[in-house]
């Protein structure tokens, strides 16, 4: 799952990791925050819409993990839906930064809540191959070994 303010480079990340994974083999499936409101007609940015949206797209992303990689690009502003949504499956959560000089401020979403635990967090203004590895490197050390051979 990766998150992060909007602008802060997720849907970007998440296509080059798609691909890099789909070089390897690996068949993938990327569900992307503002793919799924299209989709979902949801456009309520209130925390109830915003918690709806996740919760919808959490529980296709469990259908399709039988059968795919499901990259997983949200905002996903509330830390307690994301820690339950680690506590209850395999999933890695990337938290994307970029510095404040690149963020676009009127886009930021006031009450997003960073992690604190058990994640890693990638600078978006690294090549996007060096944060692609890095995430991967993540993703083997969890144990989620689908992806291992992605590094090689």
């Amino acid at each position: 799952m990766i998150t992060g303010q909007p602008e802060s480079g997720k849907s970007t990340l998440a296509r080059a990791l798609q691909y890099k994974l789909k070089l390897r083999g690996c068949q993938t499936i990327l569900l992307d925050g503002d793919m799924w409101r299209d989709m979902t007609l949801n456009k309520d940015y209130t925390e109830h819409g915003r918690r709806l949206n996740l919760s919808s797209a959490y529980q296709t992303a469990l259908l399709l993990e039988i059968d795919y990689v499901v990259i997983m690009a949200f905002v996903a502003p509330y830390r307690d839906m994301r820690e339950r949504i680690k506590a209850i499956t395999s999933v890695a959560e990337v938290y994307t930064v970029r510095p404040v000089e690149v963020k676009h401020k009127d886009r930021q979403v006031a009450d997003y809540e960073p992690p604190e635990r058990n994640y890693v967090m990638v600078v978006m203004t690294r090549p996007i191959d060096a944060v692609v590895h890095e995430v991967l490197e993540y993703v083997v050390r969890l144990g989620l070994d689908d992806t291992k051979a992605a590094l090689e």
